[in-house]
Formats: C-alpha cells, sequence, structure tokens
C-alpha cells in the first residue's frame, strides 16, 4: 500500500534555516511513516486509521495532545506516535476512557 504520508515518494519536504546564517533552503527528509519504502504495511494503514479517528475525535472534544496524554498517563510522544500510526494505538481503545 503507498504511503498516505509521503504519496509513495519515500521523503517529506519542508523549508531548512540552519542557525549558521546561510539562509533558509528547500529539504528532503525521509517520510517519518514508511521510513522512505514507499509503501507502508497493512498494520501500519490499520494503526493509522484507528490513530487518525482517535486524534478526531480527542480535538472535536476540546483536548489538546497534553492534556490528553496526561489524563491517560502517557507522554505527549506517545500519543502522537499513537495517533500518526507509528505505534500500536489499541491501548487508546482498550483504557475504557473513551467518551469520558
Amino acid at each position: 500500500m503507498i504511503c498516505p504520508h509521503c504519496k509513495g515518494e519515500g521523503v517529506s519536504r519542508g523549508i531548512g534555516c540552519p542557525m549558521n546564517g546561510t539562509g533558509c533552503r528547500p529539504i528532503e527528509i525521509e517520510c517519518y511513516l514508511c521510513r522512505g519504502s514507499k509503501e507502508i504495511t497493512k498494520q501500519q494503514s490499520e494503526w493509522l486509521m484507528l490513530g487518525e479517528a482517535h486524534r478526531e475525535r480527542r480535538r472535536l472534544e476540546g483536548r489538546t495532545l497534553s492534556e490528553e496524554a496526561k489524563r491517560r498517563g502517557i507522554s505527549p510522544h506517545e500519543l502522537s506516535c499513537m495517533e500518526t500510526g507509528r505505534a500500536d494505538p489499541t491501548p487508546l481503545l482498550e483504557t475504557g476512557q473513551e467518551g469520558d
């Protein structure tokens, strides 16, 4: 399955501004989701779908990433990974805290 984040290119593009004063320039970095492979597995696709659904619900309920992480007793980084398909999001469903 083609990576939805990089659209099968294996890289993400942006603007990099080094601290050395040489000015900003276009950069490419390896895609965080497929790690440059241009494709994701079925499991990654499922994780991404579950994580995105959780993130959308959290935002609709008015909670920030930090607030939700604190509420669940995990770090904001862990929650971000779960919501973006980089880590298994099933603990978000198993805690019984959905809809609190």
